[in-house]
């Protein structure tokens, strides 16, 4: 089953809900969220008098404003926009080996300096095996050792 999120009911302001959703909500949360207009919005109108000489310079420099794209700078620096929903594939994120080459690094200079500290270990540990096989004159002297020295019981 899919990861489960927990149900969020609101009635915000849009400009200010999607500020707060950007800051707060993570991405995953972001794609599960969904918008039910309640009421209407109304166009916007710019009163003018009646029978004044304005009204016909007025729509003129709407309609102009509205063509050269002053209408979306103003909306761009005063709405938010909404809160888009970065990739659908639940956090997935294509990693290259660049990315985790220092922890690939680490693994190998662990284990080789694991496996040193075991040999040496092993050597340590079986010195006289291991001094046997490569110096036949130490086991002559091992023995001589052993012979002299009185057992001790305790």
């Amino acid at each position: 089953m899919g990861a489960s999120y927990p149900r969020y009911l609101g009635y915000v302001d849009i400009n200010a809900g999607y500020k707060w959703i950007s800051d707060t909500f993570e991405e995953a949360e972001k794609c599960s969220l969904s918008e039910i207009k309640l009421f209407k919005t109304e166009m916007l109108a710019m009163p003018v008098a009646k029978r004044s000489g304005y009204r016909e310079l007025v729509a003129q420099k709407l309609c102009w404003q509205n063509e050269n794209g002053l209408y979306d700078k103003i909306k761009a620096m005063w709405i938010p926009p909404k809160p888009r929903c970065v990739g659908d594939s639940g956090g997935f994120t294509s990693v290259g080996i660049t990315d985790f080459l220092p922890a690939i690094l680490a693994l190998i200079y662990g284990s080789s300096i694991a496996t040193g500290v075991l040999i040496i270990e092993l050597i340590f540990e079986h010195r006289n095996f291991f001094f046997s096989v490569c110096c036949p004159k130490y086991q002559t002297i091992r023995k001589r050792d052993e012979r002299e020295q009185p057992k001790r019981f305790i």
